[in-house]
């Protein structure tokens, strides 16, 4: 189930933590703002890792099925 990959992932070790700030950093670049050092950014960065290598998503497929999801209201 997503949820406990995500819970999974955001307790993971470094490999994780970079994937995450690799992600957070594209995400940022594209014009989505989070909250520093918030529960609630890393529990979104880590969904979007774990989806995004569960569908084999490139960096501009995640940032455009996180984007869809932000305008419709859902995050």
């Amino acid at each position: 189930m997503i949820s406990e990959q995500t819970e999974a992932y955001r307790l993971g070790g470094h490999q994780q933590s970079e994937r995450k700030q690799e992600l957070n950093a594209y995400l940022t670049s594209r014009g989505i703002e989070f909250e520093i050092n918030s529960e609630g950014t890393d529990i979104i960065i880590s969904a979007c890792e774990v989806l995004k290598e569960q569908l084999h998503h490139l960096p501009h497929e995640a940032y455009y099925h996180f984007y869809h999801n932000l305008n419709r209201g859902l995050l």
